[in-house]
């Protein structure tokens, strides 16, 4: 059934007569809906979950969440189509543009999860393509120009298929197209490149949007965004926060190449790589007014963002009106307050850099994700002898969307003391710190005890517990006897950046070899290859050339393999 009303269109801004359809009481799924649909008509969908993967069939309909309606933010957490239980991998995204759908093709507040995308015959770029790739877990976005606008896309996994050549664009992918992008969250999604959005061949405005946590990136990286050869329409990429994402290759940010895209007002923080850089690319002449951390970049700046709750731009922020000058992308202005930017914007009319500046950007949503970086256990190093002390540094790091309260902290061992913690107790988002403990062994022998965190998330595991374990010794301070065992030690600091000293005891002259690992077990540096005498030795490792993560050390004395330690290198 349709319903014929005048309806204001709160996000577009215009008002138009539709036809609308409501779903599920006209219609049991949104499917349907768009079946029955004719141009111009609006879908309205409400609050639930929809196991669907929807297609528009080219019609330039709006598919919304009562957002629409009543512009209440809450429909947007709360109405979710859910593409997990999907009859064809070929057609197993969220939702499907693949009939020539124009930018009156609109999909506009709902969650979108589950997706794992479709395939695409790379043979239809031309005769010098070939092979399968399987792209967009959220959307997927064929020879079409759709709005996206308003969604939260998360938990979409693009996995490779059985004798498929790629896989990416964990949130959405489009190819050969020009759709418009903007004023969503992209969150955790995951794939063999472009873990959050990418533009294959195809033209397209991505702006402000938030591009968090995505992951995978192994074959051809881009954790973020990739932008990849513009094809007829051009590319921008405007007003974005990307942060938090990584890639098992190169580029955690944004890789653009082969392309004139132009990539203005951009956050880009806190993104990590294998190797190479937060953004990479092949053109740099259009790459102006972002905030890139780490690259001193001409018409770019690299500073901490300072980003509160929900990535909004704390007071005194370098991003506040340090955007393109240029009056086009001016910040909406506050009607009640000339010349000032209307909230989420900051400061003055000039842009923000980051998805909330410019004149495009929309309002927070009411939505909390959190991530809190953390060790799970924590060894006392170097070893100490009864009557003495050995300190540690527990490493935190808030990686959510939202402050971060430490709201009690304790030990159940007495012989540890919690010396405090360099954060006052709390951590905005991106903020990281140490919490110091310190042991003061009464009597030998190994100790293992609980660290307890209570804190504010709820969404994480309440009380955090860590592990912490040690080894004191009964020798005396000093006592230079021949140890009576061999013994390799854990490294001290750990975690550590970028030296940390591994030290061994050996009972008798002996050659050792003492070589690192990555998590991988490839052999990354030999540190020593000698022989020694009996006795107490350290040796150092300067990891400045190698990337943040676990490693293990192992040593071979007298050809023979021994122990081995793990290790964590925090940049």
């Amino acid at each position: 059934m349709k319903h014929l009303i005048l309806i204001s269109i709160l996000l577009l801004s215009s008002s138009i007569f539709a036809s609308v359809i409501y779903v599920p009481e006209d219609y049991g799924t949104i499917q349907e809906a768009i079946d029955a649909a004719t141009d111009a008509d609006l879908v309205l969908v409400a609050d639930g979950t929809y196991y669907e993967n929807i297609d528009f069939l080219g019609k330039g309909v709006i598919v919304s969440s009562y957002y629409m309606q009543d512009g209440d933010v809450e429909h947007v957490n709360n109405t979710i189509i859910d593409g997990s239980q999907y009859e064809d991998i070929e057609r197993a995204a969220c939702a499907h543009f693949t009939s020539g759908e124009t930018r009156s093709s609109v999909l506009i507040g709902f969650t979108l999860t589950g997706g794992v995308g479709a395939t695409y015959d790379l043979a239809n770029l031309g005769p010098t393509f070939e092979g399968l790739t399987q792209e967009g877990g959220g959307v997927f976005i064929d020879s079409s120009s759709p709005t996206i606008r308003y969604n939260i896309i998360i938990d979409n996994h693009v996995p490779l298929p059985n004798g498929y050549d790629y896989y990416g664009g964990g949130g959405i992918s489009s190819f050969t197209g020009n759709p418009l992008i903007e004023c969503n969250y992209v969150i955790h999604n995951s794939a063999g490149y472009a873990c959050g959005i990418v533009l294959n061949w195809s033209g397209g405005i991505i702006r402000n949007n938030l591009v968090y946590d995505n992951f995978g990136g192994e074959i051809e990286g881009a954790g973020g965004i990739m932008v990849w050869r513009s094809g007829d329409y051009p590319q921008y990429v405007l007003n974005n926060t990307i942060v938090s994402n990584h890639s098992d290759d190169i580029c955690g940010g944004i890789l653009f190449y082969d392309t004139d895209a132009i990539v203005d007002n951009n956050i880009v923080y806190g993104n990590t790589q294998a190797s190479g850089y937060q953004v990479m690319g092949t053109s740099w002449d259009n790459f102006q007014y972002n905030l890139v951390e780490g690259m001193n970049l001409p018409n770019n700046i690299s500073a901490n963002p300072h980003l509160i709750s929900n990535f909004l731009l704390g007071d005194g922020s370098p991003c506040i009106d340090a955007g393109n000058p240029d009056v086009q992308y001016d910040d909406t202005e506050d009607p009640m307050n000339h010349g000032s930017a209307l909230f989420p914007s900051m400061g003055n009319l000039r842009n923000d850099i980051g998805m909330w500046g410019g004149p495009s950007t929309a309002q927070p949503l009411s939505f909390s994700y959190e991530i809190l970086d953390h060790p799970d256990a924590i060894v006392f190093t170097p070893d100490c002898h009864v009557g003495e002390s050995v300190s540690v540094q527990i490493p935190i790091e808030n990686l959510g969307m939202r402050n971060w309260n430490l709201v009690d902290i304790n030990v159940d061992n007495s012989e540890i003391a919690i010396d405090g913690n360099t954060f006052n107790n709390t951590l905005d988002p991106f903020e990281n710190g140490v919490i110091n403990l310190t042991w003061f062994p009464t009597e030998p022998g190994d100790m293992i005890a609980e660290l307890t965190i209570s804190h504010n998330f709820l969404t994480l595991g309440n009380p955090i517990i860590i592990e912490l374990t040690g080894t004191a010794l009964a020798q005396a301070a000093g006592d230079n006897t021949v140890p009576a065992v061999n013994r390799l030690c854990q490294n001290h600091p750990n975690p550590f950046n970028p030296q940390t000293t591994i030290a061994f005891d050996l009972a008798k002259p002996s050659h050792v070899a003492i070589d690192i690992f990555n998590i991988r077990g490839r052999l990354v540096e030999t540190l020593t290859s000698q022989r020694y005498a009996s006795g107490h030795h350290e040796v150092e490792w300067d990891a400045g050339e190698a990337a943040s993560g676990v490693y293990f050390y192992r040593w071979t004395i007298d050809g023979k393999a021994g122990s081995m330690r793990k290790c964590v290198l925090l940049k």
